[in-house]
């Protein structure tokens, strides 16, 4: 991944999605979860 590109990505997230932790399970470890709320079909094929 290119510097521009994973400048995009966190501009991306940050504008549009969020960092959470989470777990399926009771008993599992939470692990981070990254989601990108977008209707923008063409964005969410690049990422």
């Amino acid at each position: 991944m290119k510097d521009w590109e994973a400048a995009y990505l966190a501009g991306i997230i940050d504008g549009e999605g969020s960092i959470t932790l989470t777990r399926m399970h009771k008993k599992e470890f939470r692990r981070p979860c990254i989601t990108i709320s977008s209707s923008d079909k063409e964005l969410l094929v690049y990422i």
